[in-house]
């Protein structure tokens, strides 16, 4: 977002780490939408009497890097290109901002639920060692010499929580990848993501609908390799990846709107 923009997030009531104890949600239902950043301020507006801001070191825009791991035959992203319920992602994240980084699993079982599991580690340890072994192999039927770090996924996230403290809305942007020595991005689009324990009325749902944004299922991680790898089978994702790659760079084309830089995006 431009300067000007980030006056819609100082207009949100501050919420501290602390105080989001009961809206972590790691057992939950994921909702996502993807929109034109152009959109973002008028959607801020919108939502800022409902809402509280995460605020961590005085910042309300956070820094992600997560590096994900797959098997060399990319098992994980091919369950989720076929459509393959009860299937993992498994991960390091680390928090630009704040420095730390965690080990993290997640599961999407058959009825629609996200589980999430993690452990905080060192940067600079072997990410799945010591405690994130040990979580691994509890939790899954995976060992570490099964998987690899396969790409690495950067972007900015804002992360409102409602009044209620019920539910959850992140909203990522300035989204690039790495993987193989190649890179891609898509600075030009946000997605959103709502959890929630259950699914229920949201006035984040309401003002998707009053824009006209349908939700659909998105994965960055999908994205990021179907970008990327360019013999990988994404037929049943090209439809998705063409859409994201219209939104990205028609705002470019309308807008003129070059504050960020951006590189090829989805184009094979």
């Amino acid at each position: 977002m431009k300067p000007a923009d980030l006056e819609f997030l100082d207009a949100f009531n501050p919420i501290s780490l602390e105080e989001i104890t009961g809206a972590k949600l790691y057992d939950r239902i994921d909702t996502k939408f993807l929109f034109r950043l152009d959109l973002l301020p008028g959607i801020l507006k919108e939502l800022q009497p409902f809402y509280r801001i995460m605020n961590v070191n005085h910042t309300r825009i956070s820094r992600y890097e997560t590096c994900y791991y797959d098997t060399p035959d990319f098992a994980f992203y091919r369950q989720h290109h076929n459509g393959k319920l009860n299937r993992w992602k498994v991960r390091t994240r680390k928090y630009v901002n704040s420095d730390q980084c965690y080990f993290e699993l997640k599961f999407k079982n058959n009825k629609d639920r996200t589980v999430k599991d993690r452990i905080e580690i060192h940067e600079t340890d072997d990410p799945i060692h010591g405690a994130s072994k040990r979580l691994l192999l509890q939790q899954t039927p995976f060992e570490p010499g099964m998987l690899q770090p396969v790409l690495t996924v950067l972007y900015d996230r804002i992360t409102l929580v409602n009044n209620s403290l019920t539910e959850r809305l992140t909203i990522d942007t300035r989204l690039s990848f790495r993987a193989a020595g190649e890179e891609c991005s898509f600075p030009m689009i946000a997605i959103a993501e709502i959890k929630q324990e259950k699914a229920s009325r949201s006035q984040f749902l309401s003002v998707m609908h009053q824009y006209h944004i349908r939700k659909q299922a998105i994965s960055k991680y999908c994205i990021g390799i179907a970008s990327i790898f360019r013999e990988i089978k994404k037929n049943n994702f090209k439809v998705k990846l063409r859409h994201i790659n219209q939104l990205n760079h028609a705002q470019f084309k309308d807008l003129h709107y070059n504050s960020l830089p951006v590189n090829s995006g989805f184009s094979r």
